[in-house]
């Protein structure tokens, strides 16, 4: 946990003390997953041991754009873990996808 935290103890004490509230068991994400329409980039690491296949699968279900996966040698944290592979990804999905222009949304 030392290497992608610069404050190791803020960080674990922002998670260890969310832990025991309720209203975060009851917090998920899968709700605001249908108002993202535009193309996600989904990066897992093979060796996730905090969000495994099954958190990916959820949101590229719920999406309503289209979803590209790279599961990638790492663990948690891919830009620490995996720099090099997951900027190589970055340009590889916008060159599939592209860019187009979107109309902003009120």
């Amino acid at each position: 946990m030392v290497a992608p935290h610069r404050n190791l103890s803020a960080a674990f004490y922002f998670w260890n003390d969310v832990w025991p509230i309720p209203e975060f068991n009851a917090w998920n994400i899968e709700g605001l997953l249908p108002g993202i329409d535009a193309p996600v980039l989904l990066i897992q690491g093979e060796d996730d041991s905090y969000g495994g296949p099954a958190q990916a699968e959820s949101v590229a279900a719920w999406v309503i754009g289209p979803v590209e996966r790279e599961v990638l040698s790492h663990r948690h944290v891919p830009r620490v873990q995996a720099a090099q592979e997951t900027l190589a990804a970055v340009p590889r999905f916008v060159a599939v996808r592209g860019s187009k222009p979107r109309m902003a949304v009120r």
